[in-house]
C-alpha cells in the first residue's frame, strides 16, 4: 500500500479537486475547508464518501460502488487503497445539516462527518449517553434519515482551554491581560480586604497600576475587562491622591506606589484567589504546566541581591536582580515622582519589560513546589526595556492604608 504524510495527502485532495468545477451541488458547511473540498470532489465523482489516512499512513478512499473508482483513474497515486462505502459524501453532509438542531439537546458535545467510517458522528456526554440517543433516534425517524448512517461516540463537552496570559480565563488568576478604555495592562494580583465576608465571591479584588486608570490619584470608577471588551469584570473604587510636602518635593506630586484597587463586580467571572499565572520559558506568553504560581507569602519589602521574577501579559515571566531599593523614581513627561521604588535588571542585560507589562506582580518564586512570596507590583521601565521599576508591597499597603491578604 501507498504510504502518505500529510504533505502526500493534501496533494491527493488537491489532485482530486481538479476534477471538479467551481460550481457546487452539494450542501456546504465552509466555503474554504475540507468538508468542502469533499463535497466539490463528490459533485463531479459520484459515489465518493471520504478519504482518510489510517495509522500506517495509507491514504484510503470510500467510494460506493469499487466499480466507480474508475472516474478517480488518473487522479490517484499508485496504491491508494479504495474501501466499498455505504453512502456519498454530499448525503452524509447533507443529513449532517439537517441534525445540527440536535446540537441544542442536553448531553449532545459533538456532530461530523466521520471520514474514517463513512458515518455521521454524533458525540454524546457520557453520563446522559443512553437516554439521549434514543432522543436522536427518534430525530431520526422525523427527519428521514437512515439510523445506519449516524453512530455514537461518547465524548465529553469541550471547555475552552486558555494557551496563552493574554486571553479570557475564569476565574481570573494575577499576572494576566486586562484592559481599560482605549489601553492594555496586566492584572498585579487578588486580594481580600480585612472587612471582607471570605464565603461571598464579591469580596475579592485586584490591584494594578493608578496610570491602568483614567485618571491618576482620583478615584474615577475606570471599568477594567478581561481580555478585552465587552468582557467586564470589575470596577476601579480605589485610587489614593497624590500629596505635596511632607517629603515630597518642590513642584512635584508624590505618592509610595502606582496602584489602585478594583472589586470584581461579575460573580459569573470570580477571581482566582492566591494565584498567579505561570508561563515558561523566559521571556514567553504561553501557559506552563502546572499553569499557576501559587502564592504562600507576603514580603513587605525586597533586599538588594535577590533574584525576582514578574509575570506580565507582553513578556510573559522574565527574571532579574534588585539592584537598588528605595529609590525615589520620577516619571518621564509628568511632575509624579514615586517615592521608595526598587529596580530590577538582568545580568547579563536583556529585555525584562516591554509596555502592556504594567501592573505585573513581582515575586519570588521556588521550582518545585510552585509557589510564590509576593514583593510588589511593577509599574514602569527603562525604554530599552533591559530595567523595571515596581512598588513594593508595603508602599502598596501604605496608599491604601490597610493591610492586603493576598493568599
Amino acid at each position: 500500500m501507498c504510504r502518505a504524510g500529510t504533505k502526500t495527502f493534501v496533494l491527493l485532495v488537491l489532485s482530486l479537486l481538479t476534477l471538479a468545477t467551481a460550481a457546487a451541488a452539494g450542501p456546504r458547511v465552509l466555503e474554504e475547508s475540507i468538508d468542502a473540498d469533499f463535497a466539490k470532489i463528490n459533485d463531479q465523482v459520484p459515489g465518493f464518501g471520504g478519504m482518510f489516512v489510517d495509522a500506517d499512513g495509507v491514504v484510503k478512499v470510500y467510494m460506493t460502488d469499487a466499480g466507480k473508482a474508475d472516474l478517480l483513474r488518473g487522479a490517484l497515486e499508485e496504491g491508494v487503497e479504495i474501501l466499498e462505502g455505504r453512502y456519498e459524501f454530499n448525503e452524509l453532509q447533507g443529513w449532517r445539516v439537517k441534525l445540527r438542531e440536535v446540537l441544542g439537546l442536553g448531553g449532545v458535545s459533538s456532530l461530523d462527518v466521520d471520514e474514517k467510517a463513512n458515518r455521521i458522528e454524533i458525540g454524546l456526554v457520557p453520563e446522559t449517553r443512553p437516554l439521549t440517543a434514543a432522543k436522536i433516534r427518534h430525530q431520526l425517524d422525523k427527519l428521514g434519515i437512515p439510523r445506519d448512517a449516524v453512530k455514537f461516540a461518547s465524548r465529553p463537552m469541550m471547555i475552552p482551554l486558555q494557551t496563552t496570559v493574554q486571553g479570557a480565563f475564569n476565574p481570573v488568576p494575577g499576572g494576566v491581560q486586562i484592559n481599560f478604555p482605549g489601553f492594555l495592562c496586566t492584572l498585579g494580583f487578588n486580594v481580600r480586604r480585612p472587612e471582607s465576608d471570605l464565603s461571598n465571591q464579591l469580596s475579592c479584588f485586584f490591584v494594578t497600576n493608578d496610570h491602568c486608570s483614567a485618571t491618576s490619584g482620583n478615584n474615577d470608577s475606570t471599568p477594567y475587562f478581561q481580555p478585552l471588551a465587552p468582557r467586564f469584570i470589575g470596577t476601579e473604587i480605589l485610587d489614593p491622591p497624590f500629596f505635596t510636602g511632607a517629603g515630597c518635593f518642590p513642584g512635584s506630586v508624590c505618592r509610595f506606589s502606582d496602584a489602585i484597587l478594583a472589586r470584581y463586580e461579575d460573580p459569573a467571572i470570580p477571581c482566582e484567589f492566591g494565584a498567579i499565572a505561570r508561563t515558561a520559558p523566559i521571556g514567553s506568553i504561553n501557559l506552563d504546566n502546572p499553569d499557576r504560581w501559587k502564592i504562600v507569602a507576603k514580603l513587605l519589602a525586597p533586599v538588594v541581591g535577590q533574584l525576582v521574577a514578574k509575570q506580565g501579559r507582553t513578556t510573559g515571566r522574565t527574571e532579574g536582580f534588585v539592584t537598588q531599593t528605595c529609590v525615589d523614581t520620577g516619571v518621564s513627561g509628568t511632575n509624579i515622582v514615586r517615592l521608595c521604588q526598587a529596580f530590577v535588571q538582568n545580568t547579563p542585560p536583556s529585555v525584562i519589560v516591554m509596555p502592556g507589562d504594567s501592573g505585573s506582580p513581582v515575586f519570588l518564586r521556588r521550582v518545585p513546589p510552585s509557589v510564590a512570596g509576593l514583593v510588589g507590583l511593577l509599574w514602569g521601565g527603562s525604554g530599552d526595556g533591559m530595567l523595571f521599576v515596581f512598588s513594593p508591597i508595603e508602599n502598596v499597603e501604605r496608599d491604601f492604608g490597610f493591610s492586603l491578604t493576598v493568599f
